[in-house]
């Protein structure tokens, strides 16, 4: 197809999360904020400033992880990443890789895979590793963790966002999800033991959907502690909390409403 022809199917798409500039008058989702310009992304950009050398004076690379409908992914390649995107829902990866196809840019590129099929031997190593609406959609995130830690560079960073386990009952009393969460439990890796609630994510195959995970019918989501000595026990030593997406006092609220955060989580050149 030619760029008119594939603007066409892009524009024809069903699309749900992600506002992404086409041309100068036509995006994605015209009644929403542009991803490049969303809090999130700004905040990813700012820790690309503080954390890796211009990508342009020497080429580092990018995941995206359970990238949807491969927005971030765009703009990691815009800053000059070699900027991969991987997406395990058919429903997603056509979007996306209509997009590769539209933008036809050499450091853009989606692959339709499991995340969790990744390794360093096959899809080698990446600078900043993006996982974003991910972590909370798996049922073993703290082996996860670890994986993702082969997959990073010495120096390189990921940013985490996620939802977490509400701690007590309060907490999950406040949450909107409430409904789909279980009991606190706990679960092993490695002789550790970290602690949560499994979260319902369908029944049936046919419940599926663009937003549910990809091969398990449930997900476990970690309290906050347990998250930061998964991420320290997987060798990313410093691990930050950054705030200021939102007025502060908007960004509590959110965060207590949704059981929702983000993290920085750093690999030092000394392990």
């Amino acid at each position: 197809m030619n760029k008119t022809e594939l603007l066409q199917q892009l524009q024809q798409y069903e699309w749900t999360s992600h506002n992404i500039q086409l041309t100068d008058t036509i995006t994605t989702l015209a009644d929403q904020v542009l991803l490049a310009d969303d809090n999130r992304m700004q905040t990813i950009k700012q820790n690309v400033y503080l954390f890796c050398k211009k990508p342009t004076e020497a080429k580092q690379r990018s995941l995206d992880l359970g990238c949807l409908e491969g927005g971030l992914t765009i703009e990691m390649a815009k800053l000059g990443f070699d900027s991969l995107g991987v997406e395990g829902q058919d429903s997603n990866y056509q979007k996306c890789d209509s997009l590769q196809q539209y933008f036809d840019w050499d450091n853009l590129k989606f692959l339709l895979m499991d995340v969790k099929q990744l390794n360093p031997q096959q899809h080698g190593l990446f600078d900043v590793i993006l996982c974003c609406g991910l972590l909370y959609h798996l049922d073993h995130p703290v082996s996860f963790l670890a994986q993702m830690a082969t997959l990073l560079e010495t120096q390189g960073f990921m940013f985490v966002d996620t939802h977490i386990a509400p701690a007590s009952d309060a907490a999950l009393a406040d949450c909107v999800f409430q409904a789909d969460l279980s009991e606190l439990t706990e679960i092993s890796y490695q002789d550790q033991t970290y602690r949560g609630r499994w979260y319902h994510e369908y029944d049936q195959e046919s419940d599926k959907n663009a937003w549910t995970s990809v091969s398990n019918r449930r997900s476990f989501w970690l309290l906050e502690d347990d998250l930061i000595r998964a991420l320290n026990h997987a060798g990313f030593s410093q691990i930050y909390k950054p705030y200021g997406m939102f007025e502060v006092e908007q960004e509590f609220e959110l965060r207590k409403q949704y059981s929702r955060s983000y993290y920085v989580a750093v690999k030092p050149d000394y392990f």
